[in-house]
């Protein structure tokens, strides 16, 4: 849905720390290259800037997803 959009907007450059492969490592659930699909099948691509900040994304997903916040 969100690849969706950024292609809808046009919008030029998307930064991101941590992906969605990484989300679903922390969850333990399996996972879809869903945006690079949308992506590879849209006529606009925007630039795309993974892994910035990436271990700091990492660490606050994990304890955000933890399973002692979810009790």
């Amino acid at each position: 849905m969100c690849s969706d959009a950024i292609v809808w907007s046009k919008l030029g450059r998307l930064v991101y720390g941590a992906s969605q492969t990484d989300l679903n490592h922390i969850l333990h659930e399996d996972g879809c290259e869903c945006s690079q699909m949308v992506f590879d099948h849209s006529p606009f691509y925007p630039q795309v800037t993974a892994g910035v900040l990436k271990e700091e994304s990492l660490k606050i997903l994990t304890a955000y997803f933890s399973k002692e916040n979810h009790k």
